[in-house]
């Protein structure tokens, strides 16, 4: 059924959503430096690769609640013409 399958994307667009707001927010920008105030503690699990690294970074919170929010306007769009 459609409307199984539309309330299914928006269950899953609304877990997106929750991750990306479950992050640290502000602008993620990604340097080969490493810099940590005095006192802190951090942990790495290993160096990230370039690519993978860029990767994490362009899928920022911001984007990925932009990127839930034009699909759930598709998803609007589809519900009024269905």
């Amino acid at each position: 059924d459609v409307d199984d399958l539309v309330a299914f994307l928006r269950a899953r667009l609304d877990e997106e959503a929750e991750e990306a707001r479950a992050t640290t927010q502000g602008e993620w920008v990604w340097s080969r430096e490493f810099v940590t105030p005095p006192g802190s503690h951090h942990r790495t699990v290993g160096p990230l690769e370039p690519g993978d690294a860029w990767f994490i970074a362009r899928h920022s919170p911001a984007r990925v609640l932009a990127e839930v929010d034009a699909k759930r306007g598709l998803l609007d769009r589809y519900a009024e013409v269905a």
